[in-house]
This record gives structure tokens, C-alpha cells and sequence, in this order.
């Protein structure tokens, strides 16, 4: 059984994100499994679930942590309607009307922060909840396999954060880099 998973590398989907994509797609027909999966509210429930066996089997996947991940990345692909390649999730939910975030700083911050894949479900469902328009599930999963798991928690992160700021608009960036220089100087 597999101890690593990646869904999405170098802007893509592997071939487990492909996999991914496809029971995504086989979702639509199964309203049943669908709507048991939107209910999932921690990774253990998932293990009631066939049609999460189903796929975690197929990826190669054991019972241990990996599975955990899977669970949450699982769960939150029910809540996507349409897959769509492309569009990054982190500058997804930056972007939003009116030079407003979808995801405020304070969300961001507490999703960021947090450890336990439970947790993490239900802070990513909600912010979720808020894009509008088809998703990468296969980018989607893999940030979810990367915030659940304790060895690449904090990079992870990391990363995210970077790249929801990167989608800052030129006069934010323009703040934030003097911001920046101002702190630089104080020390």
C-alpha cells in the first residue's frame, strides 16, 4: 500500500489526480454516495462509505495516514460541481468583487494554522463554499493531502499563503512591499 500520494505536480494532474477526476466525474451519477460524502464531517466517516473504499483501494492506498488525508480530499471533492483544469485555488479565493477577498485574512490565518484533518475539513469546505464556477479537483485534493499531513503541514502553509498573496492586486502589492520595507528598517 502506498504512503504517498499526489494528485497534482507542475500544474497538472498525475495519474492519481487523473484517477481522481474520473470517480469525480462518476460522482454526477451517484447522488447517493454524493450526498453521503457531503455529509462527512470528520475523515473517520468516510470509512462507512463503499464508494471512498472504492477509490482509496484503487489508489493503492492503506488505512493509516494517508487515508486520513485521502478522507479529506475525498469529502471536499463532493462539494465540487464541475471540475475544471487550471485556476489555482489559494488566488481563487483571493480574488473576489469589490477588491474583497472570498477568504478573509483571519480565515486564512485559522486554515492555516490548523492541524487536525477534521478541522481542516471544515475550515476548506466553507471556503469552498464561497468560490463560484468549476474547480481543479486534482489541485483542490492536493493542497488538502498536504495541510492534513503532519510532515508537510507547514510547508504547505507556507506555500499556500505565498500563493494567495501573490494574487495581491499591484496597489496591494505596492502596501504590502512598503510594509514590508518599514519592518525591514525598525529592526
Amino acid at each position: 500500500m502506498n504512503d504517498y500520494l499526489c494528485f497534482w505536480k507542475d500544474g497538472e494532474a498525475t495519474p492519481a489526480g487523473a484517477a481522481l477526476i474520473a470517480w469525480h466525474a462518476e460522482l454526477k451519477d451517484a447522488t447517493g454516495l454524493r450526498a453521503a460524502l457531503r455529509r462527512v464531517e470528520h475523515p473517520d466517516d468516510c470509512a462507512f462509505i463503499p464508494g471512498f473504499h472504492a477509490l482509496r483501494l484503487k489508489l493503492g492506498v492503506g488505512t493509516g495516514r494517508v487515508a486520513t488525508s485521502l478522507a479529506v480530499a475525498v469529502a471536499l471533492a463532493a462539494h465540487v460541481r464541475q471540475h475544471r483544469s487550471g485556476g489555482r485555488l489559494p488566488q481563487r479565493l483571493r480574488g473576489g468583487r469589490d477588491d474583497r477577498p472570498l477568504l478573509s485574512d483571519i480565515r486564512l490565518r485559522r486554515l492555516l494554522a490548523e492541524e487536525d484533518p477534521a478541522e481542516i475539513l471544515r475550515l476548506l469546505r466553507r471556503a469552498l463554499a464561497m468560490l463560484d464556477g468549476p474547480l481543479d479537483v486534482a489541485e483542490m485534493a492536493q493542497w488538502a493531502l498536504r495541510l492534513t499531513s503532519p510532515v508537510t503541514h507547514d510547508r504547505a502553509a507556507r506555500e499556500f499563503a505565498y500563493a494567495y498573496y501573490g494574487a495581491l492586486s499591484p496597489d496591494e502589492r505596492k502596501v504590502a512591499a512598503d510594509t514590508d520595507t518599514d519592518t525591514d528598517t525598525a529592526a
